[in-house]
């Protein structure tokens, strides 16, 4: 990593590094942790990708270094419709507040989702609705 930073002259505050939850499942805290400390303490910053879709596990919140998580689009499709999904989303940003760290939304694509978000997310200025509009998908919604 040391190699492409110097060769496109980027800073590591420049790059999200991005784990997909499975595999911090895959691997012992124990290993992965140091792994990522590292990471952060040259400026990188780390998120855990795909939140929620796999198995679980809410003890390596507590124990690994991540600045933020991805809330997979498979709960943000049907809000604010689905209660179901609209009390999870609630409930992951009430968690992810008390520990201090970001969320990001995947597949906000409707005014609606995008309403549903603002209420809950700009009032909390630690977390983001996704900073990159496009990549994330929701220009659609808010060019509108």
């Amino acid at each position: 990593m040391t190699t492409c930073l110097k060769r496109y002259q980027l800073k590591p505050s420049q790059i999200g590094l991005e784990l997909i939850e499975s595999v911090l499942l895959d691997e012992p805290a124990g290993d992965m942790g140091p792994r990522l400390q590292a990471l952060r303490d040259h400026g990188f910053a780390i998120a855990i990708d795909d939140f929620g879709t796999g198995y679980s596990s809410l003890g390596y919140l507590k124990r690994l270094p991540v600045d933020k998580i991805k809330l997979d689009r498979a709960f943000i499709k049907e809000l604010p419709h689905d209660q179901a999904d609209a009390s999870i989303v609630k409930a992951v940003l009430a968690m992810a507040e008390g520990m201090g760290l970001g969320v990001i939304a995947e597949g906000v694509e409707t005014k609606e989702q995008g309403k549903f978000w603002r209420i809950r997310v700009y009032v909390r200025t630690r977390f983001l609705l996704c900073q990159t509009a496009t990549r994330c998908g929701i220009g659609k919604a808010f060019a509108a």
